[in-house]
């Protein structure tokens, strides 16, 4: 028997294990959930109009996370408000299974089989995680895509693109990403990136024209209205209050996602040894500028970033200790990481068991 062969397939058998339990697990608390969220109403209605009417209304939210719904939704009843909401969660469940493994194959690529298994493991049983799995909003898909395009990227840039384009499709944040990495590609190639631009405006254009057809405005955005009224209501220092307010709440949400020790190697890394996957974080940069609570959530589909950054800062610290102490380091930072996860999951554990809409 090639025990060598086998030892190395173990990390992807580890895998299957973990998400085989997180589905048992998120199967589990959506039978808690009776109904949908605020904002899922609007997801899920534009999902049921398409599959019952044939057509797509309009709406600020991205229908990006609708459509996806309302393929599966095509094939059950969409005049059942009840079945609709639980094609909505039976999909998040699937994309939140995805998510971690796509996730483990990022990781894998700057930190090796086992960390990258390590990492796949706390999304997995991260609490945020199981209620974004268990609820009808578009976390889990747009955090799919973006590591699409993150994984796809180094080898075609349209197929990036495109997965890039499916991004802003639910979360049109995503547009600052295909142009720094585009500023990027110019100043380090001296070209343009065309195959990516070409990727992405498939998706931008047609939702550009749709928000022109319907509203006779062209945007980029169907939110662009939510950006004006935040800014027309906050006016010189009071705006500059309000960014600061909500960078101030949005920053604190991650170490009470993952704790301080994990936050802190995060830091060491991004700073120390930064890779160019960590330009999927100017995403974040307009969030502060909305007058609309700093949710937690929003961290969700960038935290295998973070855990990327955290395992580059935990090499840094262990190879600045040399001899037989790199291991003990090693393993008390991996305990203090892990203790800095159990310790700030309570709330979120309160709410996996409850319908948090």
């Amino acid at each position: 028997m090639n025990w060598d062969y086998w030892r190395r397939k173990l990390p992807f058998v580890g895998l299957l294990l973990l998400m085989a339990a997180g589905w048992g697990v998120r199967a589990h608390y959506a039978r808690m959930d009776d109904f949908p969220s605020v904002d899922g109403v609007f997801y899920l209605e534009q999902s049921r109009e398409l599959v019952l009417e044939n057509r797509l209304p309009f709406d600020a939210f991205p229908p990006g996370w609708p459509v996806l719904v309302s393929l599966p939704l095509s094939f059950f009843d969409a005049n059942d408000p009840a079945q609709v909401f639980k094609v909505a969660q039976g999909t998040n469940i699937l994309l939140s299974l995805v998510w971690a493994g796509l996730a483990f194959f990022l990781l894998r690529r700057d930190l090796g089989p086992w960390l990258a298994l390590a990492g796949a493991g706390i999304l997995l049983a991260l609490p945020l995680a199981i209620i974004s799995a268990k609820g009808d909003l578009s976390e889990m898909s747009y955090g799919c895509v973006l590591l699409l395009f993150l994984l796809v990227w180094p080898r075609d840039r349209f197929q990036a693109g495109l997965a890039l384009g499916m991004a802003y499709l639910i979360r049109p944040e995503a547009l600052l990403i295909a142009l720094a990495l585009g500023i990027w590609v110019a100043w380090r190639e001296r070209r343009a990136a065309w195959g990516m631009a070409l990727g992405t405006m498939l998706c931008v254009v047609p939702y550009v024209i749709f928000i022109q057809h319907h509203t006779g405005v062209w945007a980029l955005s169907g939110k662009m209205g939510v950006l004006e009224v935040a800014q027309a209501s906050h006016r010189g220092g009071a705006h500059i209050d309000l960014i600061l307010g909500n960078l101030g709440t949005f920053l604190s949400h991650l170490p009470r996602l993952l704790g301080f020790p994990l936050v802190l190697l995060a830091l060491i890394g991004g700073i120390g040894r930064p890779r160019w996957a960590f330009v999927a974080l100017l995403a974040l940069v307009p969030l502060p500028l909305f007058d609309f609570v700093m949710a937690e959530r929003f961290w969700l589909p960038y935290l295998p970033l973070v855990l990327l950054a955290a395992g580059l800062g935990g090499r840094m610290v262990c190879e600045a200790v040399s001899g037989n102490r790199t291991r003990a380091l090693a393993g008390v930072m991996a305990l203090m990481c892990l203790a800095g996860v159990s310790m700030v999951s309570g709330d979120g554990a309160f709410w996996m068991s409850r319908n948090s809409n």
